[in-house]
């Protein structure tokens, strides 16, 4: 949880008989301001206003003391889970300088004008290392370019876009169009083997670009990345000795830098190296605009805001509720209670055979189906129960104790469609999985609290693809729930992706999260409706 905004200051800047003081701000990394030209109080405030505390959000919000929070007893509480201090005085050949992080100029601008100070701007960034063009093999979506655009245009910031809708495309579209000596940076090799698949092809999908392979490569060594046009690499890499002195060279080589899934980088590390890039063009990409914890803010002020929200008109979903008719009663939504509550769910007989149900019915219609569930014994139940009512094995399970291998090869037969329902544990599920024929999601099967987590789990169905079935979201509904837990999980969720709901089944949602008496049956006209 981060630091509430503080009240808006009255701007000096305001009084007319002030002259405004003009000083020279320098953007490279972040902005660099000579310290003799401010006073111990201007850059204190600097540094007050760029450090950022987090607590336990739930503890807080019990607390008495929640209105003096950020006191020297906040920090001794056991709720107060650290602080981050973006803004630094920094030692240099040619002086010291307050260092302001570059993502959050407004901010900046704030803190210039409570100061009654004026900015002499001037660039010390990358912008100018040249590479050789490339073409496209097909052509993109138009949410995809229009993505692309407005990060170039705001030269920092992030796309929000869903999982499965082409972040790695949007990515290239960007190269393409700066043809900028590139640094993509992930925290999972995986991750990286994504944009390698969308430029250079792979076994399972064809290549988006037809870039030379010699151009674009993973870099560990100081000479990959002074050869490579399209350098790929994890934070992690840097965070040894070695790896550190390596990226001691690397900042000021790249006039374009991205990062990916970067809702994982504010870790004070990632922010650390990300605070050293003096790349003109600084972009991140996300499926999740926010995290739990609140320390998104760390990446916002070290690479800038949301620029775009990506929204196709083919990638709504159609969403189908069904009432279950069960009953679940929860009292804690953490611990051993909750994990508890959560396998009664997924072993109760009469929910598994409604389940199942769904599952064969719309893998009949010609859906690739996805089934989330939280234990590895529920999968296995799942698959062998599907697979003995189909008599053919049309269900697959996919699970954290296989093997990588076994897991990597699921992926494969998934995306060739050599089976039709997969049975995923939904913590694996939920990020870093790329199946672009899956259509159908069936949900609800087990409950969690993670907003972000459940944007990702709806968005595996809506990777754009020609002549797949409209994307479809069976809701399991259940009674007991707690509501809040229900509209973050659903709606919430939902509501970002304009999802296509009859007005029946609409009717059925609102009675069911507004706790209508009417919800708390089950509706017989749901199976002939579906």
């Amino acid at each position: 949880m981060s630091v509430p905004p503080r009240p808006k200051p009255k701007l000096l800047s305001q009084e007319p008989e002030r002259a405004r003081k003009v000083i020279p701000i320098i953007r490279a990394s972040g902005y660099h301001i000579p310290t003799d030209v401010l006073d111990a109080d201007q850059i204190q405030d600097g540094i007050d206003r760029f450090t950022f505390r987090f607590y336990n959000e739930s503890s807080c919000k019990r607390c008495e003391y929640l209105e003096d929070r950020h006191s020297d007893l906040c920090e001794d509480c056991n709720a107060y889970t650290g602080s981050t201090q973006l803004a630094k005085v920094q030692e240099t050949k040619k002086g010291d300088f307050l260092y302001l992080p570059i993502g959050n100029g407004k901010e900046v601008k704030r803190w210039l004008d409570f100061h009654n100070l004026g900015a002499k701007k001037i660039d010390n960034v990358t912008d100018n290392v040249p590479i050789e063009t490339f073409k496209f093999t097909r052509k993109p979506w138009p949410y995809q370019n229009a993505a692309a655009l407005d990060l170039i245009a705001g030269e920092r910031g992030s796309v929000t876009s869903a999982p499965r809708t082409g972040k790695t495309v949007i990515a290239a579209i960007v190269v393409r169009r700066l043809l900028q000596k590139t640094l993509i940076l992930a925290h999972q090799r995986e991750w990286l083997d994504n944009f390698m698949a969308t430029f250079l092809g792979s076994a399972e999908e064809a290549a988006f670009t037809d870039l030379d392979p010699s151009r674009i490569g993973f870099a560990k060594k100081l000479a990959d990345f002074e050869r490579l046009d399209i350098a790929l690499a994890t934070f992690q890499q840097f965070f040894n000795k070695s790896g550190a002195k390596v990226f001691s060279q690397v900042p000021s080589m790249f006039p374009l830098v991205i990062v990916d899934e970067c809702h994982y980088a504010p870790a004070p590390m990632s922010a650390k190296l990300l605070s050293q890039v003096r790349a003109r063009y600084r972009i991140g990409l996300s499926g999740s605009p926010d995290r739990k914890d609140g320390r998104y803010v760390l990446f916002r002020n070290q690479v800038g805001p949301v620029l775009h929200e990506t929204s196709a008109e083919a990638l709504r979903p159609t969403v189908i509720p069904i009432h279950t008719g069960m009953h679940f009663a929860i009292k804690h939504q953490h611990g051993a209670a909750f994990t508890n509550f959560k396998k009664s769910m997924e072993n109760a007989k009469q929910r598994q055979r409604l389940i199942i149900e769904q599952a064969i019915k719309y893998a009949k219609r010609g859906h690739f189906v996805i089934l989330p569930v939280t234990f590895t014994k529920t999968v296995l139940s799942f698959v062998e129960l599907i697979n003995n009512q189909v008599g053919e094995p049309w269900a697959r399970p996919f699970h954290g104790g296989l093997r990588k291998d076994r897991r990597a090869a699921t992926l494969v037969d998934a995306k060739n469609y050599e089976f039709r329902i997969l049975v995923a544990n939904i913590a694996l599920i939920s990020t870093g999985v790329n199946i672009p024929r899956a259509s159908c999601l069936i949900d609800g099967i087990t409950p969690t609290s993670n907003l972000p987590k459940a944007r990702q789990r709806f968005s595996r169905i809506l990777t754009p693809v020609l002549g797949k079935p409209t994307p479809t979201i069976v809701f399991l509904m259940d009674n007991g729930l707690p509501q809040k837990m229900r509209i973050n999980e659903f709606w919430n969720a939902l509501k970002p992706l304009q999802p296509i709901i009859s007005s029946d089944h609409y009717q059925m949602i609102k009675d069911y999260l507004s706790n209508r008496p009417s919800a708390s049956r089950m509706d017989s006209r749901v199976r002939d409706m579906v």
